[in-house]
C-alpha cells in the first residue's frame, strides 16, 4: 500500500468513477484502475464492485475512506503549515536583550511585528550584556542585541546595527544647556544621575573621572537609562547617556556632545551552529531598516 494507491482511492470515492478520478490526479483510467486493484490485493478485501461505467463502494471502503480523508485533510493541513512558515506567519522566536534595547525600541517593533505576522510568538527575555551572551552560547535564543564589543570566540557572528557615542543630557535650565558641547570637566562639582556599578557605560564615565580628576555630586544611581532620562526632565541633575535611549522623546532636555568621546557598537549577535531561521531573518530586515533610520535620529540629536 503506496500514498499514489490512496490517492486514486480517494479520488474514485469523491468523483464516483475511475475517468473522473484520472482527471483530477491527471493519469489515466486504466492507470486508476490498476492502482485500485493493487490496493484491493494489498489489503486482502475488494472496495468496489464493477458496474458498467460505474464504481460501486463497499462498506469497507466506506470505513476505509473515513481513515484516508482524515489522513488527506492532515496532509493538507501541514502543506499549509509548511507555507505559512515559508511566508513568516508560523514560528516562534527568542529573542535576548538589554534593558536599554527594551526601553528604547523594542516593544514598538515587536507590536509592529507580530501585527504584521499574528500568528507567530516572541520570547523577549531581558538581560545584563554577560547574561544575555550567556544565554546565546547555550543555543537557548535566536539573537541578542547586544553593545559591542561583545565576547570574540570561535562559532560566535556578529551584525553591526549602529555605532554611538555618548552624549551629556542636562535640565533644559541647567547653567551647562548654553554650552554647545559638554567637557567631562565641566561635570565637576554638578548633581549627577549615574547608572549602577557593572554597566560597561558607567565604567567609561568613571574612568574619565578619574582621568581627569573629576568629582560630580553623584545623587542618583540606577540600572536603567530611562528612569535616568526622567530624573533629568525633572530637573533632579545631569547625566550621560547612550542617544538611543533618547529617540523616545526628548521633552525638558538639553542633548550636547560629550568630549572626550565615549564611543561603542550595538550588534545582532548570534551562534553560528544554530542557523537563523526565516522568521528571524525577516525580523533582521526589520531590524536594520529601524537602526537606518535611528542612526538618522541619533545624528539629529546631536544638534538639540
Amino acid at each position: 500500500m503506496n500514498i499514489r494507491q490512496l490517492e486514486a482511492f480517494r479520488a474514485v470515492m469523491l468523483t464516483g468513477s475511475a475517468t473522473l478520478a484520472g482527471k483530477t490526479l491527471f493519469i489515466s483510467q486504466p492507470a486508476v484502475s490498476r492502482l485500485i486493484m493493487d490496493l484491493e490485493y494489498n489489503l486482502g478485501f475488494k472496495l468496489f464492485t464493477r458496474l458498467p461505467n460505474k464504481l460501486l463502494p463497499t462498506s469497507e471502503a466506506q470505513s476505509l475512506f473515513i481513515e484516508v480523508d482524515r489522513s488527506f485533510i492532515g496532509l493538507a493541513e501541514i502543506g499549509l503549515a509548511a507555507k505559512a512558515i515559508k511566508n513568516n506567519q508560523l514560528g516562534k522566536l527568542k529573542i535576548v536583550v538589554t534593558p536599554l534595547v527594551i526601553n528604547s525600541f523594542m516593544v514598538d517593533m515587536v507590536s509592529d511585528f507580530l501585527t504584521e505576522h499574528p500568528d507567530i510568538s516572541i520570547d523577549l527575555e531581558v538581560a545584563p550584556k554577560i547574561e544575555a551572551a550567556h544565554l546565546m552560547r547555550g543555543l537557548q535564543i535566536d539573537f541578542a542585541i547586544l553593545p559591542l564589543p561583545a565576547a570574540h570566540e570561535v562559532g560566535i557572528a556578529s551584525l553591526l546595527l549602529a555605532e554611538h557615542e555618548a552624549v551629556c543630557v542636562l535640565p533644559i535650565n541647567h547653567p551647562l544647556a548654553v554650552q554647545e558641547s559638554i567637557d567631562i570637566k565641566d561635570l565637576h562639582g554638578h548633581k549627577y544621575i549615574s547608572l549602577s556599578a557593572g554597566s560597561p557605560l558607567r565604567a567609561s564615565v568613571d574612568g574619565l573621572f578619574q582621568q581627569h580628576s573629576i568629582e560630580p555630586q553623584l545623587i542618583i544611581e540606577t540600572r536603567h537609562q530611562h528612569s535616568i532620562l526622567q530624573f533629568v526632565q525633572r530637573g533632579v541633575g545631569v547625566a550621560i547617556l547612550d542617544p538611543l535611549i533618547l529617540t523616545q522623546g526628548t521633552d525638558n532636555v538639553c542633548i550636547r556632545p560629550l568630549t572626550p568621546k565615549i564611543a561603542w557598537k550595538y550588534a545582532l549577535v548570534y551562534s553560528q551552529n544554530k542557523p537563523l531561521s526565516l522568521l528571524a531573518e525577516t525580523f533582521i530586515k526589520q531590524l536594520l531598516k529601524y537602526f537606518s533610520a535611528a542612526n538618522l535620529a541619533v545624528a539629529s540629536l546631536k544638534s538639540i
